[in-house]
Formats: structure tokens, C-alpha cells, sequence
């Protein structure tokens, strides 16, 4: 979360002085500074601080964030008493992107992590660059946690809605973020399997990666009467074939399977362009106008003992001038519904005090990791369906 105004930034040169197989970095923005009782009442952020550096036996961490009239990011620290008192937190705003740049462009196999507010200084109503080299992290294949936690906070509010100070703000739970970005699925269950459980039980787990949620797209079983084998079908190759009926016909299956963590609660399916072909009696004519009437929706979800089920439905209407019909659809997933404690993180105002206990917009940025998410494990579907009329 940025401090001040957003001053000028380069990418980022300095590397910690101490080379390791963890990277630990710290939000250092004057926003933080509330985190932290200088030794005098530790927080529960000064407590998952000390925590990390014995789990990942790491002695160092970089302090992140930029300051006026200087180049410079980061600055490797000594994980001592400074890291746990205000003067620390001086930067005048977090670049995130430039960070998160850094992660996506090392090929070392070190694994970063990233202690943060989570709020997004650069976000807007719909962009954020910040959240954009997220999405290319996930949309390469690579995982990513985020260990979500709650302290103390005792000091100077910043409001990003507002782009200023909001006063002193006292809250028991403000939340604040460890991100763990891993080459691998291994290396990242690896991590989160080194920090203790004392650590692990005070965080809640929104997980992303081709391990956190696997779905995969079938034919739907149609009820053995739907169907039908006729020659011209087999010909067209298509998915599967429909007798016309009166109730919406199951088209399309989708199983996703979700490990702990994962912040999908379900997906809807829809049509992206429908194309409709109608037999001549010498060959279909294709394209030709989609019969009215006809709808493609996400329809029911099932939920399973590590997952759910859902389903696309067409409702099928009669094409009075042919015999025969060919639907050529193109289905994309589009309404996402998160995770209830994802949504509790989250609040779309943080203008004074009373929204000290969330996260400025946070539900948006998790649904748009999701979504990229989604992108890489599950594209675009094509699925062709042949009707018989009559």
C-alpha cells in the first residue's frame, strides 16, 4: 500500500547479500508501520515475522519499496530488532509490479516470498499491473500461496480509494499477506511444509496453481432416448447427437477437483459465439440463422468430497424448415463465485477506521488470479451437437 504520491521507479538491481534457497522480502511502505510493537507488545505481525526466520532458516530479508529522489528498492536487513519497529517502514510506496517482475524473470529456482498489506497501489477500477504479472506467473504454470493473517494494527491508516491518510486506526485483525511464489508444485508444498504449526493454524490458505484446482470437460451423458446415429452425423464428427425435447438437454460435464486452499467455489459456463447448420437434404447449409428460442447456459452445480461438478444445458427448439440441425458452440467460462473467506477479507471501501479489519478490494484481485487461473487449466471449449427434428 503506497504512503505517498508515487514517485519514480526503476527496476529493481539489488539482490540480497546473503544468497539463499529463500528469498524473504518485506512490504517496508509507512503504511505497515502499524503493524509492528517495537518489542514492547508484539504483535502477531512481529510474531509470524520472527516465526518465518526459524522455519526457512533465513537471517535476512529485504526491505521493499521505493523513496523519493533515490533508485534504490530494496535494501537487505539483518532480521533483528529494527524489522520489528516503525522507523523501518519508511518507504514512500510499494511497486509491486517491478517486484513481482523480478520473481517472474528468475530462473534460479530460488523461492520468494513477500510480506504485505496486500493492498494494490497501483489498482484502478479494472487494471492493476501489479495483478497483471500475477496472472502471467499462474498463466506460465507456476504456483502460487498466499497465507493469509490477521494482527494488531496500531497507527496511521492510508486509504487507497481515496489516495490519502485516513487518521490513527486501531483494529484487533487487520489482515497482512505472506506470498509464496515457486518454480513448482513440489517446491511450494515443500514451503508451506517447513512453516510450523502454530504458523499454519493462525493463517488461512487461498492456493493457485494447475495442483490447486484440475478441471476437466466431457460430453454430458444424454439420456439414451435423446439420442440418435444417424449417418450424417458421424460424417460432421460431431460431439454427440440430440433428439429434440422439451426440457433443457446436459451438453457438457465439468469436474474440477480443488486442493485445500483453493479459492473456487464454482464455475458457470456460457456461449461465446453458436453457429447453426440445417440439412437441405443434399448437404447443410452452414452458417444459417440459430433457430429463436434456442438457450446455452451454465446450469446445476454438484458438490463432491474434494470438488464439484457442473453442467452446460441447451434448450433445444424446433426448426420447422429442415429434418436435421448441426450447432457448432464455443463455451468459456465466465461466472466464478469465490470462497466465502475470500470474501471476507475483502471490502470495496477503506475510507476510514471501520474498514480497518479488510482488505481494499481484495476479492477482486484473488478472482482475477482465479480467472487466469482458469485460463491455463481450462480454455476455451469447442463442442459440436447434431439435432434430429422429426
Amino acid at each position: 500500500m503506497q504512503g505517498a504520491p508515487r514517485a519514480a521507479t526503476t527496476p529493481i538491481v539489488t539482490r540480497s547479500r546473503t544468497p539463499s534457497y529463500y528469498a524473504l522480502f518485506v512490504d517496508g511502505s509507512q503504511s505497515m508501520a502499524g503493524y509492528v510493537g517495537c518489542r514492547v507488545q508484539p504483535t502477531e505481525f512481529d510474531e509470524i515475522l520472527d516465526r518465518l526466520s526459524v522455519d526457512l532458516g533465513v537471517t535476512s530479508l529485504n526491505r521493499f519499496g521505493s523513496v523519493a529522489g533515490s533508485k534504490e528498492l530494496l535494501r537487505a536487513s539483518a532480521i533483528d530488532a529494527a524489522v520489528h519497529c516503525p522507523p523501518f517502514y519508511d518507504r514512500a510506496q510499494n511497486p509491486d509490479a517491478e517486484l513481482f517482475r523480478r520473481f517472474l524473470e528468475d530462473s534460479t529456482g530460488q523461492i520468494h516470498l513477500y510480506v504485505t498489506d496486500g493492498v494494490q497501489s497501483d489498482l484502478s477500477a479494472t487494471q492493476s499491473p501489479s495483478v497483471n504479472v500475477l496472472r502471467e506467473w499462474i498463466g506460465s504454470g507456476r504456483p502460487l500461496a498466499v497465507l493469509a493473517f490477521r494482527s494488531r494494527f496500531t497507527g496511521r491508516g492510508w486509504s487507497e480509494a481515496r489516495k490519502k491518510w485516513a487518521g490513527e486506526w486501531r483494529a484487533t485483525d487487520r489482515p497482512f499477506y505472506l506470498y509464496i511464489f515457486a518454480p513448482s508444485d513440489a517446491m511450494l508444498d515443500r514451503t508451506i511444509g517447513r512453516l510450523s504449526s502454530d504458523v499454519r493454524a493462525r493463517s488461512e490458505l487461498i492456493r493457485f496453481g494447475d495442483a490447486a484446482t484440475r478441471c476437466n470437460a466431457s460430453p454430458a451423458s444424454i439420456p439414451r432416448s435423446a439420442t440418435d446415429a444417424s449417418p450424417p452425423w458421424l460424417l460432421l464428427s460431431a460431439s454427440t447427437t440430440a433428439r429434440l425435447l422439451k426440457h433443457p438437454l446436459p451438453i457438457v460435464e465439468i469436474s474440477c477437483a480443488v486442493l485445500a486452499g483453493s479459492p473456487l467455489a464454482r464455475i458457470q459456463f456460457s456461449a461465446d459465439s453458436v453457429k447453426y447448420g440445417r440439412w437441405t437434404g443434399a448437404g447443410f447449409a452452414y452458417p444459417a440463422p440459430v433457430p429463436s428460442g434456442v438457450t446455452i447456459k451454465g446450469d446445476s452445480v454438484a458438490s463432491e468430497r474434494s470438488g464439484f461438478r457442473t453442467y452446460v444445458t441447451m434448450q433445444l427448439v424446433d426448426d420447422a424448415t429442415t429434418r436435421f440441425g448441426y450447432f457448432a458452440l464455443q463455451l468459456i467460462p465466465t461466472s466464478i463465485q469465490l470462497n466465502a473467506h475470500v470474501s471476507e477479507l475483502s471490502t470495496n471501501s477503506d475510507a476510514d477506521v471501520s474498514s480497518a479489519g479488510k482488505t481494499y478490494r481484495f476479492a477482486w484481485v484473488i478472482e482475477q488470479l482465479l480467472r487466469a487461473q482458469i485460463e491455463h487449466n481450462l480454455p476455451r471449449l469447442d463442442f459440436f451437437l447434431t439435432t434430429t427434428y422429426r
